[in-house]
């Protein structure tokens, strides 16, 4: 697995919208932005992370995964390559979560700093961890465990219909794709190139030797968090003290880690990988970040959601009346509501 260098490098993948030079307040955000995503996926919670560090108001918009709303039309116009999250501002469409928060730090002004300036040391070595937690194959990993349960240890934390439905829903993808191609004729390129990649990745996930390889890989990257974080705690003379992979000052890299950190429990690999016995500061980090409230308020949407896909399980799989099931639904739009706002 190739890794980034330590070296600091050009920032990499091109953006679709140039960073405005004139920065303003978060304060005078309210309505600017609309940020499309999903609550359960993996590169949306990092740009929700950053959004509610930075306390950056935006309006939200569920692009729904299960159904493939990813892949219509509608959302192409949005972004062409058909994947979340995508931020709007204005006329501007910004994508890939990385290029988002980025954006977000050199657009709008605030006490919170996620990306240090890289001509600064700290600024390098932030840019470097982010690299190298890119590197991580979340997608291969998430869907490896759901397809190869005995890969996980205490059990995928997601609804059962979910599962089943993620596990249908990527079988049939190439199918589908090559369908939406044939009846959207003006995005018939792209639905042949995202065919050809779901059949690519199809083959790696089903392959539980290459899912198995992967978990491995992320044993020395998770080495080198460990490494970070005792430095961290050893440059520190306060034990109570909060202290993340650079000291006391939250970056970007600690979003990127954090994300990760609550994948893995969610798959139910945790304890492979940071326990009391095995990286014990891994451990100590993330029981820390569970208190932050910006991670607080992320994993309460987490939450909501998981249980509004449990109850739509359960009205899939019931004989409830219609009318029954309109009720339902409108009560748990309600509460979704309100647990936003």
């Amino acid at each position: 697995m190739s890794r980034p260098s330590s070296r600091p490098g050009s920032t990499p993948s091109s953006r679709r919208a140039s960073i405005s030079p004139c920065k303003v307040t978060a304060a005078s955000m309210k309505n600017r932005f609309m940020l499309y995503f999903h609550p359960l996926s993996f590169y949306s919670q990092k740009v929700v992370l950053a959004l509610y560090e930075k306390e950056i108001p935006f309006k939200r918009h569920y692009v729904n995964l299960l159904a493939g709303q990813q892949n219509e039309p509608w959302f192409l116009e949005i972004n062409p390559k058909g994947k979340i999250p995508a931020l709007k501002d204005g006329d501007k469409v910004i994508v890939e979560s990385d290029n988002i928060i980025d954006y977000l730090e050199s657009t709008v002004q605030s006490v919170v700093t996620l990306v240090p300036d890289e001509s600064f040391e700290v600024g390098q070595e932030v840019s470097r961890i982010r690299k190298l937690l890119n590197c991580v194959k979340v997608e291969i990993i998430s869907y490896g465990i759901i397809m190869h349960e005995e890969l996980s240890i205490t059990g995928c934390k997601l609804p059962f219909y979910v599962q089943k439905t993620m596990k249908e829903n990527y079988g049939a993808r190439l199918g589908t794709m090559l369908k939406l191609a044939e009846k959207n004729p003006s995005f018939r390129d792209t639905y042949l190139s995202k065919s050809q990649q779901t059949a690519q990745r199809f083959e790696q996930i089903m392959d539980i030797e290459q899912v198995m390889q992967e978990l491995e890989d992320l044993e020395d990257i998770l080495d080198e968090m460990e490494t970070l974080i005792m430095s961290s705690s050893e440059g520190s003379s306060d034990y109570d003290q909060e202290l993340w992979l650079f000291g006391s000052r939250f970056t970007a890299a600690d979003i990127s880690l954090i994300v990760l950190l609550n994948r893995l429990v969610m798959l139910g690999i945790d304890s492979r990988y940071f326990s009391e016995d095995r990286r014990p500061y891994l451990l100590k980090y993330h029981k820390q970040q569970l208190e932050r409230a910006s991670v607080g308020r992320l994993l309460k949407e987490i939450e909501t959601i998981r249980k509004t896909m449990y109850w739509q399980s359960i009205l899939k799989s019931s004989s409830f009346s219609r009318w029954a099931t309109i009720g339902l639904g409108i009560g748990l739009g309600y509460l979704i509501y309100r647990h936003i706002n």
